[in-house]
């Protein structure tokens, strides 16, 4: 495996480039407008160029990517396309995994918002039923991990939180947004009692979900009709399921 330069040296020479090779197809490009840098792996299978994102820098290290890069071409050349075997491994049945039910995820920093997400569950889900589990690992997979997986806790911001919360309330979700919103809170507040964060970004989205309608049945409240009421009730002489008789000594 080639030796990778140091992460500093990586960060200083990306201030001034837009793209950086590594050899053996493994290379590092700019976003266009966040700021962020992102791993890519070149491949070539049946003949044709394919390409892999192996995550974003720094989160994943240089000894990783490189690590993940050697892995995806040597595959490649066993005659089995790397990109196939990974979409392959995201289909999989839940009860056909093992370890956390979000390991389909690659795991980045310890402080990401995947990683507090998988160790929340690991915690707070010993003790549940698949009933449970399931789509609590379904719905931070497909509402929550994709925008906000790679992302250091302390990075997440109300305002893409709220973002989130708001299309699913637009598709007509409701219920929906409420449970991501319980679950994305749920996540924070455990990050925070490990002083990995020190706020809960998902507390001003609250505001964005629909409000329950309360319904408010007629009620007697006047004392002289209330109390004709209650003597009705006590005079009352129906079947058992309507008023228990009154026993007799």
């Amino acid at each position: 495996m080639r030796v990778m330069p140091k992460q500093d040296a990586i960060e200083k020479s990306m201030r001034t480039r837009k793209r950086m090779g590594f050899g053996d197809g493994l290379y590092l490009i700019s976003g266009k407008s966040d700021g962020h840098h992102y791993w890519r792996v070149d491949y070539t299978f049946a003949g044709r160029r394919q390409t892999l994102s192996l995550g974003v820098f720094p989160l994943v290290a240089p000894e990783k990517a490189r690590q993940q890069a050697d892995a995806h071409i040597a595959l490649a050349k066993t005659g089995k396309d790397p990109s196939t075997a990974r979409q392959a491994s995201k289909k999989q049945p839940a009860n056909g995994r093992t370890g956390s039910p979000l390991h389909k995820f690659e795991i980045l920093h310890p402080e990401s918002f995947q990683v507090q997400a998988t160790e929340w569950m690991e915690y707070a889900g010993r003790n549940w039923s698949e009933n449970t589990l399931d789509p609590t690992a379904s719905r931070l997979e497909t509402y929550l991990l994709p925008e906000l997986g790679h992302k250091l806790m302390h990075e997440v911001g109300s305002k893409e939180v709220s973002t989130i919360i708001k299309s699913i309330v637009l598709e007509g979700k409701a219920d929906t947004a409420q449970r991501v919103w319980e679950i994305g809170s749920r996540v924070s507040e455990y990050s925070m009692a490990f002083e990995v964060t020190n706020s809960n970004p998902f507390v001003k989205a609250k505001s964005l979900l629909p409000k329950h309608n309360t319904k408010h049945y007629a009620a007697v409240t006047h004392p002289t009709k209330l109390a004709n009421l209650l003597a009705k009730i006590y005079a009352y002489k129906g079947t058992f399921l309507g008023k228990q008789p009154a026993k007799t000594r």
